[in-house]
């Protein structure tokens, strides 16, 4: 019994004690270098004492190489499977890391990736009146805009916001507001939730603190079912909106 006990006290010192080396102050020392865990300018790794990732600005000697085997070079792409208005992304033939760069604009005000300068142009208005904004799909580079409303002299913004009252197709609604396609202009509209004196909505959701005891009880099914029937409707008012937009053409 003394042996085991011996035994065992010897195992938790020495656990103890390996413990207590690797919380010791040491230089980070990789067992390798995952490359994807590298990018242009930096590199990761596991550090093999005390298993902390550390990254690490690549450290570049006179022939041009890291540690880690990245290399400077000149990235090459072949495709630019992505781009907004400032940047693009492509991966890099040489080193087979994502690399994200600004668009550089020709005398033609074209970047090398697609990506022409334009102003942009809606096909057709998706989300109108979320706290005074609308959203639409750029019809030249498929861009999605969040604008501020513009209104003209008689109070309408291009996206049609003051033109007429939106018509709902049907309502699915969330605690914060609800959503609907007008049936006139074919928009999404979100809005925030309007009560009226007895807490009611007339999207159908009801303000908690003034709900009864079975409204508040039934209120999360009523949800998932005004949801359900917001899909239905974004499903088939969206055959027409794609039309619109020219995809079935």
């Amino acid at each position: 019994m003394k042996k085991i006990l011996a035994f065992i006290l010897a195992v938790t010192f020495v656990m103890s004690s390996a413990s207590v080396l690797a919380s010791a102050e040491h230089t980070h020392k990789p067992g390798n270098y995952p490359d994807l865990l590298k990018t242009e300018y930096t590199h990761s790794y596991i550090c093999k004492y005390c298993s902390e990732v550390v990254t690490e600005y690549h450290d570049i000697d006179e022939n041009g190489e890291c540690d880690c085997g990245y290399f400077e070079h000149e990235h090459q792409a072949t495709t630019y499977p992505i781009y907004t208005d400032t940047v693009h992304s492509f991966t890099c033939t040489v080193c087979k890391l994502t690399i994200n760069e600004n668009h550089i604009l020709d005398e033609n005000n074209e970047c090398v990736c697609g990506y022409v300068d334009h102003e942009h142009v809606a096909r057709i208005y998706s989300v109108i009146n979320f706290d005074g904004y609308h959203t639409y799909i750029c019809k030249y580079c498929g861009a999605t805009i969040t604008e501020k409303h513009e209104m003209d002299e008689n109070g309408i913004c291009a996206c049609g916001y003051g033109a007429h009252t939106h018509t709902p197709d049907a309502y699915g609604f969330i605690s914060d507001g609800h959503m609907y396609w007008c049936t006139e202009c074919y928009s999404e509209v979100v809005e925030l939730h309007t009560f009226d004196e007895n807490g009611k909505c007339e999207c159908g959701y009801v303000d908690p603190d003034q709900a009864d005891f079975f409204v508040k009880m039934f209120q999360p099914l009523t949800m998932m079912f005004s949801l359900f029937r917001f899909f239905i409707s974004s499903y088939t008012l969206g055959f027409k909106i794609g039309w619109e937009m020219g995809f079935g053409k």
